[in-house]
């Protein structure tokens, strides 16, 4: 039994890899600059429906950042990201918790020091 739990383990950390790696590559096409706006859209909806991908205690925060950011930045999609993210994500304590506290953070950034602003609209936007 031995073997077949390690083989399990194995299998579950390959696929933990890979579903890494869809993510990560989600997030690059949305950042390109020559991604087709309605590409862009159905993108951006799979890195949010990502965030529940994986099961198990921990959402995918990088997944959850990405998608606070472009809110930050005044995506055009700001106002149904929002919605999404309000009425499907922030129903979750962890999520709302951590969503909260990054933008929080995102905030003391730009209004603490207004040369930050420019190096978080190049690291976000």
């Amino acid at each position: 039994e031995k073997v077949g739990s390690d083989e399990a383990k194995a299998i579950i950390e390959s696929n933990r890899t890979r579903l890494k790696s869809y993510q990560s590559a989600l997030r690059t096409f949305c950042r390109s600059e020559h991604c087709p706006a309605g590409v862009r859209v159905e993108l951006i909806f799979a890195v949010l429906d990502s965030i529940k991908l994986e099961a198990s205690k921990r959402f995918q925060v990088e997944n959850l950042d990405f998608v606070l950011q472009l809110i930050c930045c005044g995506d055009q999609l700001t106002e149904l990201l929002l919605e999404t993210l309000s009425t499907e994500y922030f129903r979750y304590v962890d999520v709302t918790y951590y969503g909260l506290k990054s933008l929080s953070q995102l905030c003391t950034k730009l209004k603490g020091n207004k040369s930050a602003v420019a190096d978080v609209e190049d690291t976000i936007c």
